[in-house]
């Protein structure tokens, strides 16, 4: 069980982007980790996409809609929709820290369809105003 916790942990701060490789290695079975990584790079690949879908993300990881979440909650302790939206934030706090883009074109860029809502998550997860970053 202290394992399980140990790596539901670790999970969440590799997708938020605040772990390192080598904590990621340690926390999971090698099947694990193959999942993961290969989850990790088809989030990454399709962040722009406001379209993009969970059925689109279970059909290139292989796996039905419901045996995705399921693996994915498992794993991580958040559903996959929840992961989406995880890693478009990370991308589009880095983002403002690093360039001169406006708030509405990193929104885009990082595939939310509005500015405000994309306003709305970012102050639930950060706790800040994007335009509070730049």
């Amino acid at each position: 069980m202290a394992n399980l916790l140990k790596s539901r942990v670790q999970l969440r701060r590799m997708f938020t982007g605040t772990t390192t490789e080598q904590e990621e290695q340690e926390a999971l079975s090698a099947k694990d980790q193959t999942f993961v990584e290969q989850l990790r790079k088809t989030i990454k690949s399709h962040i722009p996409d406001a379209n993009y879908s969970v059925e689109d993300l279970g059909e290139e990881m292989g796996l039905s809609r419901v045996q995705l979440y399921r693996k994915v909650k498992a794993l991580t302790g958040y559903t996959v929709v929840d992961l989406l939206r995880k890693a478009r934030l990370a991308r589009a706090k880095r983002l403002l820290e690093t360039t001169d883009k406006n708030i509405s074109e990193v929104a885009y860029e990082v595939g939310f369809s509005t500015p405000s809502y994309f306003a709305k998550r970012f102050k639930e997860e950060y706790g800040v105003k994007p335009g509070e970053l730049q």
